[in-house]
């Protein structure tokens, strides 16, 4: 019998395409009230200096990359490649990087590279000597699944930023804007405005602070609680006190009468003629010293017997 021949190699392969993005995340150029910084980038994906963390190079600016589980192993297979992410901006204030949404060697929406829709404050924070782009936690979805607050650097020069002043009544407005990156200087530039600002800012989740648990474990995070955005978001919130409820029975019950106050009698014309003389005074008198005599211990002589 001949030995058969060795199959031949099967080429290896291609990277898939992906070509639906999620519904949940397109770019929506329409006004809208709530918090959103979302875009696409274009550029070369490459490794990272940590283990399993990716970057996107444009030009001669790299971003650091944070990925979801899922998208990591369509990285591994994308290395070195171009190609298009959708993502959401994020930044404390200074440097700049970028979460995955979506990634694949082609478009799968229409979208200009570089342009990002943002909404939210444009004011100073203290933390950050120039202004910021700060957009912060809906009230839409789950709290974990929630990004945390971000303050993305912009350029927009025909707008003055909101600053908090003591004395000022002026509250922070809520822009809808699209800007541009920019990135050899790792920030965004204004572009256009999508609808006119807005006095009243739509309101967001404050971030749960977190509770010691008793017996020395581990701290755990209260349940998160609306605020109001019109209030300033760099003073803290005023503090409210809880008091029982008061008892229906008593609201309708009628308060008990005052006590009138009593008016001495008026004096009759004889303690007015002859009035009545006035009480000496009571002067104390001093104790008088008494001498005590001691009585000396009398002397018994002892005859001798």
């Amino acid at each position: 019998m001949q030995p058969k021949p060795p199959n031949p190699p099967q080429p290896a392969p291609e990277p898939p395409v992906l070509t639906v993005a999620p519904s949940d995340t397109v770019l929506d150029a329409t006004p809208q009230n709530y918090y959103q910084a979302i875009g696409w980038l274009r550029g070369k994906l490459i490794r990272g200096e940590e283990e399993k963390r990716f970057c996107i190079q444009i030009r001669d600016a790299v971003f650091t990359l944070y990925l979801p589980k899922r998208m990591t192993n369509l990285a591994e297979k994308l290395v070195d490649q171009q190609i298009w992410l959708k993502c959401y901006p994020q930044s404390k204030g200074e440097g700049l990087s970028f979460k995955g949404v979506w990634m694949g060697v082609e478009q799968a929406e229409k979208g200009e590279p570089g342009i990002f829709i943002l909404r939210g404050v444009w004011q100073f924070i203290p933390q950050c000597r120039r202004p910021v782009f700060s957009i912060y936690r809906n009230e839409l979805k789950a709290y974990e699944n929630r990004p945390s607050n971000q303050h993305l650097p912009l350029i927009w020069t025909d707008q003055p930023p909101y600053r908090f002043r003591k004395d000022s009544e002026e509250r922070p407005k809520f822009y809808q804007i699209t800007a541009r990156l920019i990135a050899q200087r790792g920030c965004f530039g204004f572009v256009s405005q999508i609808a006119e600002p807005l006095e009243q800012t739509p309101r967001r989740v404050k971030k749960p602070p977190l509770e010691v648990a008793k017996g020395g474990g581990k701290a755990k995070k209260r349940r998160p609680e609306s605020e109001d955005e019109n209030a300033n978001p760099l003073t803290p919130a005023p503090e409210t006190e809880s008091a029982a409820p008061f008892p229906p029975e008593l609201e309708s019950a009628p308060l008990p009468p005052e006590p009138e106050p009593e008016i001495p009698p008026a004096p009759s014309a004889a303690d007015v003629v002859n009035p009545a003389p006035e009480p000496e005074p009571i002067v104390a008198e001093e104790p008088v010293k008494t001498k005590t005599k001691t009585k000396a211990k009398a002397k018994t002589k002892t005859k001798p017997s």
